[in-house]
């Protein structure tokens, strides 16, 4: 899971290791029971010794593996926990399939991925989880606006319909089930700043802007992302 550095700052933890062979079952059990007792999120492994390729799972890690080697010398590998295999499976088209994607759909989308993410610290954590975005719509949206705009019937300001109710609902949801316990920061964008937050923010724009240049065939191929409420519930 994401270790706390502080009160808005999540580090991922990653770990590289030569783990001399994966033939053995009990080996792969080792790495999981390490990456849970040290909350690692990515295990990185040499020597795997392990044939072919493959991905498969284990008690909710990811197991994935290459080696190309005829004879099973060498290889590499990594395992992803939980939380980062939930974070690798939420890559692709955003719900509602590319018809409906805009600028402010796919705002509210990665905020409530990342909400889906980090669902067991919002719910167990001693301190509110806070999530950096540009997107003061998705803020406001989180928040009185959104829940205004519900008590009108899902009416603007100006009595106009409002565009993303699906998305939005969701939002809320998530907002009823944890109160305070998840806050949003806004990031100013284009500033070329180079605090964390200032990076992170480049680079999402940076794959914005290369996914909406994919051609059809490759967004046709791409893994739809299905936005899921909250399980449960903590205020």
């Amino acid at each position: 899971m994401y270790t706390r550095r502080g009160p808005r700052e999540f580090v991922l933890r990653t770990v590289s290791h030569n783990v001399q062979s994966l033939r053995q079952k009990e080996a792969i059990e080792l790495v999981i029971e390490y990456m849970r007792s040290r909350k690692v999120d990515a295990y990185c492994m040499q020597e795997t010794w392990k044939g072919g390729t493959g991905v498969y799972c284990n008690k909710g890690f990811t197991i994935i593996y290459v080696n190309e080697d005829g004879v099973c010398r060498g290889g590499v590998g990594i395992v992803l926990s939980p939380a980062a295999t939930r974070a690798w499976d939420a890559t692709g088209t955003l719900q509602g399939g590319a018809a409906l994607q805009t600028n402010n759909r796919g705002e509210l989308s990665a905020i409530l991925i990342a909400l889906e993410i980090l669902a067991e610290e919002i719910a167990e954590g001693d301190r509110p989880v806070v999530i950096g975005t540009d997107s003061a719509y998705s803020i406001q949206m989180a928040g009185d606006c959104g829940r205004k705009a519900r008590a009108r019937g899902w009416k603007s300001s100006r009595r106009k319909k409002l565009k993303n109710v699906d998305l939005i609902k969701i939002l809320l949801d998530w907002r009823a089930a944890y109160g305070d316990w998840f806050r949003f920061v806004h990031i100013y964008s284009h500033t070329g700043k180079k605090d964390p937050r200032s990076i992170g923010n480049h680079g999402a724009d940076r794959l914005a802007v290369r996914a909406a240049k994919m051609s059809r065939s490759e967004r046709a191929s791409s893994v739809s992302v299905d936005i899921q409420g909250p399980k449960s519930s903590r205020r």
